[in-house]
């Protein structure tokens, strides 16, 4: 996985989330679909908690998800 921050124009930042994955079989290729429908939702509930974080300053616990 990469996370990409960067700054755009009026001081906001874009966060970008890039996952490269690798199928080694067909097992392999249906259990990524299974994952990919709830991998989105987990990926923005990471990045919320990471924002609010950022906002207050704190550190970020992942052991949450």
């Amino acid at each position: 996985m990469c996370i990409s921050i960067s700054e755009t124009e009026k001081d906001r930042k874009r966060v970008t989330v890039c996952t490269i994955v690798q199928f080694h079989n067909w097992f392999g290729f249906l259990y990524f679909n299974l994952i990919d429908l709830v991998h989105g939702i987990l990926i923005r509930n990471v990045l919320k908690h990471a924002i609010r974080a950022n906002l207050q300053n704190t550190e970020i616990n992942l052991s949450k998800f």
